[in-house]
């Protein structure tokens, strides 16, 4: 997922009744032109705190999401205060481990069973639907949470470790 796709998201999630629509009074980003289909969820995370626009000229909307890119961007958006204890192997000195720590406290990511996190690796798509899944719910989704909710992507075993989160969607998630 880009960088820009995972912004829209949010910003469909906190603004439900609106869509992105060009509005050329503010541009914070060089390569994000006023004209994009992105703009508005762009312009409204600087805004709200979710992006910082920085010094940088440019967010390279195009680009890959990173797991601390996106464990940033809903602390953000949730002013989240409170971290869990870091007992990942490869967090110390990250920029960004104040926030995924946080991310973590919230229920939204656990890591992986070697003791990672992996903040520098690129997002895949059951990885932002079981955290927007998490971040939506408040915790890990269980089985009672979905209760009666029909199971459609035939591309995604019950068994697979993203299932519960991806129940109800209808298009194909690709790993």
């Amino acid at each position: 997922m880009s960088r820009e796709e995972f912004i829209t998201v949010l910003f469909r999630l906190h603004n439900p009744d609106r869509l992105p629509t060009a509005n050329p009074g503010r541009q914070s980003f060089t390569d994000v032109a006023a004209d994009r289909w992105s703009f508005d969820a762009i312009e409204w995370a600087v805004t709200a705190g979710i992006i910082d626009a920085g010094t940088s000229a440019q967010i390279m909307p195009r680009e890959a999401l990173t797991r601390a890119e996106m464990a940033q961007m809903l602390a953000r958006a949730e002013a989240w205060t409170t971290a869990a204890e870091d007992s990942f192997s490869d967090l110390e000195g990250h920029a960004t481990a104040d926030y995924i720590l946080k991310a973590v406290n919230a229920g939204v990511f656990l890591g992986f069973p070697d003791g990672t996190f992996r903040p520098d690796a690129t997002t895949t798509r059951f990885e932002v639907v079981t955290a927007l899944a998490r971040y939506v719910f408040g915790g890990p989704v269980t089985d009672d949470m979905i209760a009666g909710v029909n199971f459609t992507l035939t591309d995604v075993p019950s068994t697979h470790w993203a299932a519960l989160a991806t129940v109800g969607f209808e298009a194909p998630l690709p790993e």
